[in-house]
């Protein structure tokens, strides 16, 4: 997203996101860091988001296989 909106090549803006992050992070005084993307249970996921009352999930996804 920052590459399109900046104009730039996704390479490009994916270094400088690693070079300035830790940048932000301190500007701010905490880490803004996006949870584990692999949860493999439920209690897993109660125990990291406890205060989800409901959960959407998506059935129809399928991986596709490219050359």
């Amino acid at each position: 997203m920052v590459g399109l909106l900046s104009d730039v090549d996704r390479s490009q803006s994916n270094r400088w996101l690693h070079k300035l992050q830790p940048i932000l992070e301190t500007a701010l005084g905490k880490e803004m860091v996006l949870p584990e993307r692999r949860i493999k249970s439920m209690a897993e996921f109660i125990e990291r988001f406890p205060e989800a009352e409901s959960v959407i999930i998506d059935g129809v996804e399928r991986s596709i296989q490219r050359p």
